[in-house]
């Protein structure tokens, strides 16, 4: 009888619960790889933005000017020292941060992953249930990359890909109508 009236008390003891929120602080094997990770992603954006900025302050910016013509060109300029040096009308400057600029970058590689490896599954998932396509496509893919001499492919050589462009783009456009 003792030992039911103890099990009933532990009963009653209540189990701290960890919030989801707090769970992300402990040092399990999953965050302490995120931590890890994201160091490592910071570390390289922040090396190309030194890069960047090095090369427009000696006059080699890439593609024309500035600090190049891409996404991190584009954020390198909102962020430039010469920005944050000025002010606008009511006297605040409007840039980037350091912190901004690599986490932008992170966000659209993480976008643009994603949407690539979609597209990739959508086409993949067309040829398989086209085989007179996947004929085609893999005849023009040996004809563009004949003999297998270890050319790695380049733009121009894509781009004469033309049935492979057209699939991607009925991949596209079928993803969408889902």
């Amino acid at each position: 009888m003792q030992a039911h009236g103890i099990f009933r008390q532990t009963t009653l003891v209540p189990v701290p619960i960890i919030s989801p929120l707090f769970s992300r602080h402990l040092p399990t094997r999953r965050n302490l790889t995120v931590r890890r990770l994201d160091k490592l992603l910071r570390t390289k954006i922040t090396a190309m933005m030194a890069t960047r900025v090095a090369a427009a302050n000696c006059g080699g910016g890439r593609g024309g000017g500035g600090y190049g013509d891409d996404l991190l060109g584009l954020l390198l300029e909102a962020w430039s020292p010469e920005r944050q040096a000025g002010s606008d009308d009511e006297g605040t400057t409007t840039t980037l941060t350091t912190g901004e600029v690599i986490d932008e970058c992170k966000t659209f590689f993480g976008a643009g992953q994603e949407t690539t490896a979609t597209l990739l599954v959508w086409t993949m998932f067309l040829l398989s249930t086209h085989p007179q396509w996947q004929d085609q496509v893999r005849e023009e893919v040996l004809r563009e990359f004949r003999g297998g001499d270890g050319d790695v492919p380049n733009s121009d050589t894509l781009s004469r890909l033309k049935l492979v462009r057209t699939d991607n783009h009925a991949a596209l456009h079928s993803h969408d109508d889902k």
